[in-house]
């Protein structure tokens, strides 16, 4: 069960086939109203997220949706990648 509110997720979303940042990408956490948008990097920070299993989505106009289950830790960053 999710209890604490103390994980984060950082990456950077890419394009597949060139490698190249993607900028205003959106990157959120499935069944919850965490949300945000890539930076100019294609950089991301999702902040305060429930301890456990969840289900990230990266998108971008154009693009295939990505989703990737990631076990998030309290107190912990963690990294994640995500190519369009």
């Amino acid at each position: 069960m999710k209890v604490n509110t103390e994980a984060n997720i950082k990456g950077c979303v890419v394009d597949s086939k060139t490698q190249q940042p993607l900028s205003h990408a959106s990157v959120l956490v499935l069944g919850t109203v965490i949300t945000t948008t890539t930076d100019a990097d294609g950089h991301f920070m999702l902040r305060n997220l429930p301890v456990g299993k969840v289900i990230v989505e990266g998108r971008s106009a154009g693009y295939r949706a990505y989703k990737q289950e990631v076990t998030t830790q309290k107190n912990n960053t963690h990294e994640l990648n995500v190519m369009l």
